[in-house]
């Protein structure tokens, strides 16, 4: 057992003796063989990141015959392992949910977050994908498509590692985003691991992503991926954002899911908590298009923007 611990301690000091760039590769340009209706593949060059990052933009069919109208946007970030191609089919629920007025015409932005990056910026800087996305990506796209350019139109979902992506980054800039859906992301919600604790390496194997990404320093995990950043953020949170969570009854990471709203609720901070029944996947059709009801109840949207969406 001694053998074994010294083994797994020598395995995270190797892991934060590299840089995150050095121990994760990301591909940041994948555009999807397969073409989908709307939806547009693009690049742009991250200063953060000194690369060219892929992303795709549906844009709905009234956005291409009205050419004065602007629209509310949804980001909706990929899993582990997965990349800007990957949530493509997310549009064919949203197009459902314009056609049953559930939501006004709606874009949609998928962007690259690596396929390890738990879409934080690295602890030592060689990764910036939280920067990446928050400072260069929805500048970009609210500059190049007529997007309300405003967090009152703008929310974030994502699926696993999407999801609790979309929940550290709306709870982190809670200014930013009019509200947020979790689908099946615990991330966040089991972050009981302090990566200096000797005791604790046995789970070096569920967190060598975070691991790498994070590194050593337990405040700076608790600042980027624990309660404390809802704490911090509270009266914001409370008054702006809302929160939505969409687990399966038998995903593995219900028990986390279950005890971020006991804490949520402990603060006093409304959300919505939705089961199915169903293991570790975006859920039912009901699921996505409860979502999409969910982000236009949070949209502010003016009279005159209403009008001409429609």
């Amino acid at each position: 057992m001694r053998r074994l611990t010294y083994i797994l301690l020598l395995m995270s000091s190797v892991l934060v003796a590299q840089t995150a760039r050095e121990s994760v590769e990301f591909n940041w340009v994948n555009k999807s063989e397969k073409s989908f209706k709307g939806a547009q593949h693009h690049t742009f060059y991250s200063q953060a990141n000194k690369a060219e990052i892929g992303f795709n933009v549906y844009l709905p069919e009234h956005y291409q015959k009205n050419s004065n109208s602007r629209y509310p946007v949804i980001y909706v970030l990929h899993g582990g392992g997965g990349n800007e191609s990957s949530g493509l089919t997310r549009i064919r629920s949203l197009e459902l949910a314009m056609k049953k007025k559930l939501i006004p015409p709606t874009i949609l932005v998928m962007p690259n977050g690596g396929k390890g990056s738990v879409y934080l910026d690295s602890f030592d800087g060689s990764y910036m994908v939280k920067t990446m996305i928050i400072k260069e990506l929805i500048p970009h796209v609210d500059k190049n498509f007529r997007t309300i350019a405003e967090s009152r139109a703008r929310a974030i979902q994502g699926f696993s590692m999407g999801g609790s992506g979309s929940t550290k980054l709306a709870l982190l800039h809670p200014h930013i985003f009019s509200s947020f859906t979790n689908f099946a992301g615990s991330g966040l919600l089991r972050v009981d691991f302090d990566p200096s604790d000797q005791n604790q390496t046995r789970k070096i194997r569920y967190f060598a992503p975070k691991h790498r990404m994070l590194g050593d320093d337990p405040e700076f995990w608790k600042e980027n991926i624990g309660y404390a950043i809802v704490e911090k953020n509270r009266e914001i949170i409370s008054e702006k954002l809302g929160i939505r969570i969409v687990f399966g009854k038998k995903d593995k990471g219900l028990q986390g899911a279950q005890e971020f709203s006991t804490f949520l609720k402990s603060l006093k901070i409304d959300h919505e908590f939705d089961l199915h029944e169903g293991g570790h996947n975006w859920g039912t059709e009901k699921n996505a298009l409860d979502t999409y009801a969910f982000h236009n109840k949070h949209f502010k949207l003016s009279e005159q923007e209403l009008q001409n969406l429609k």
